[in-house]
């Protein structure tokens, strides 16, 4: 737990951080098995984060470490640094980012990190991929 800040990770935000990494997993594991980025080598798996937030800081480290300790084997899991979009807390930046990894051949599987992030990734009715929104 040491790549988490300490205000992410206090008494309070233990187990419910440890739900939302565990419900994003159960996630990407069923959107790896309908995805047809299954029949790559490769699966590369993008980020959408609401804005620059120290509270946030290493969960999506924490995240893909889980990520890949669980598909070791099975799935080569890559996360270009790339297709880490940090928005600007804005809606429009947020539906920016999305729009920009959703157009994007080279990214298999997004995953929304923050509130509103995930709250405008649930507004939309059609996808391209899967989208994992766990805020």
């Amino acid at each position: 737990m040491g790549l988490l800040n300490k205000n992410l990770i206090s008494k309070g935000n233990l187990m419910r951080t440890r739900i939302s990494i565990n419900l994003i997993l159960l996630m990407l594991i069923s959107a790896l098995a309908f995805s047809q980025a299954q029949e790559k080598q490769e699966v590369s798996i993008g980020f959408v984060i609401d804005g620059p937030n120290q509270n946030l800081k290493g969960l999506d480290q924490l995240i893909i470490k889980e990520i890949v300790d669980l598909t070791k084997g099975e799935f080569n899991i890559i996360f270009p640094e790339e297709k880490r979009l940090i928005s600007d807390w804005t809606s429009q930046g947020i539906s920016s980012s999305l729009d920009t990894l959703l157009a994007d051949d080279e990214v298999d599987i997004i995953i929304t990190l923050g509130i509103l992030a995930s709250h405008e990734a649930g507004k939309r009715k059609e996808y391209n991929k899967p989208v994992i929104a766990p805020f």
